[in-house]
């Protein structure tokens, strides 16, 4: 993998932690085509069948290639509403870059306190690191105002605050827009990817407890962490510190 301003080759794949809740990948000729299905499009459509391979129990989805402005997308109070576009290949963060800035979107329509939700993301364009950390988050049980701001992260991030570090981390967000902190729970190394490069993202939200997977070219790594607080808030997207490339939303509410 060809060094970039997201990441270089650094060690071999990471394996899931022992303790992990992952279901195993599908078949390579499964049919997954009843979980695509016309039937399963819009906004938490019930009787659909959000986890092919039957690991998990899961009651309605919300499914959105991300490709055109359905109305559903909504920036958060306090936030830039013209940092986002629909540009026909996703929903993409196209304001400029500056240190410090947050930019965070939500899908109002897929709000619930526990949820299985996968998304597909690219970093696109980068510049000088502000106060050295550039992430790029898939979120729930977000909830805010001009003043607050308030959700939990699955994704990637790329610090070098005392070192570069290219992580997978889950987080809790919190404070206002125009201040945004990160109270990272658990993280994990991994190679990095480069520009342009989609990655998936992938977050199971139960009770108190996150289990995050990130996917990229190379290798599959896999963070779980507990102590969330419950209550109801929206999946959303969260970008910083870079131009960002969102599409293929699928959220499924859990039991």
């Amino acid at each position: 993998m060809a060094a970039s301003a997201w990441g270089c080759a650094q060690d071999p794949g990471q394996a899931a932690p022992p303790d992990a809740d992952v279901a195993p990948a599908p078949d390579a000729g499964q049919d997954d085509s009843d979980a695509q299905s016309a039937g399963c499009e819009g906004p938490w459509q019930t009787g659909c069948d959000c986890d092919p391979s039957g690991q998990i129990a899961a009651h309605d989805v919300y499914a959105d290639p991300l490709t055109a402005d359905e109305g559903q997308a909504e920036v958060l109070p306090g936030f830039d509403a013209g940092a986002w576009e629909f540009a026909g290949d996703g929903y993409r963060q196209e304001a400029e870059i500056e240190p410090d800035r947050d930019d965070a979107s939500v899908f109002p329509a897929a709000s619930a306190s526990d949820v299985l939700a996968e998304i597909s993301a690219a970093a696109t364009e980068v510049e000088g690191l502000g106060d050295d950390l550039r992430q790029v988050f898939l979120t729930a049980r977000a909830t805010g105002d001009e003043e607050h701001y308030e959700a939990v992260g699955c994704g990637i991030e790329l610090s070098q605050n005392g070192g570069l570090e290219r992580i997978v981390s889950i987080v809790e967000l919190s404070g206002s827009p125009g201040a945004v902190q990160t109270d990272r729970i658990a993280s994990r190394e991994y190679d990095g990817v480069d520009l342009d490069e989609l990655f998936h993202v992938r977050m199971e939200l139960r009770d108190d407890r996150m289990t995050c997977r990130v996917t990229t070219e190379d290798e599959a790594v896999f963070v779980q962490a507990d102590g969330f607080g419950g209550g109801a808030g929206a999946v959303g997207v969260h970008a910083r510190e870079n131009h960002v490339l969102f599409r293929d939303l699928h959220v499924c509410g859990l039991p």
